[in-house]
């Protein structure tokens, strides 16, 4: 049976990674690293039934918006953020 990590892996976009993943009781804690920078972000273990592909392609999407802002790409923070909000 697939996790919600799984399901994350799944949904990444190329060049991203899944650094150092911690299993909590309630959620898996990670480092999303892309193009050199990374940030610490989690995942809850549990979600509606059906909602794990969208829940895991928003979490992708607005870790990149994260990354994007620190790195100063506007323009890619916002394709990014407008994708977390679809």
């Amino acid at each position: 049976m697939k996790t919600m990590l799984d399901f994350v892996k799944d949904a990444l976009p190329e060049g991203a990674v899944i650094d150092s993943p911690k299993e909590l009781a309630s959620c898996y804690r990670f480092h999303f690293s892309y193009s050199g920078h990374s940030i610490k972000w989690e995942v809850p273990k549990t979600v509606a039934p059906g909602y794990e592909k969208k829940t895991a392609e928003r979490t992708v999407a607005t870790c990149m918006t994260q990354i994007f802002m620190e790195t100063g790409e506007v323009e890619q923070a916002r394709k990014w953020l407008e994708a977390a909000m679809s």
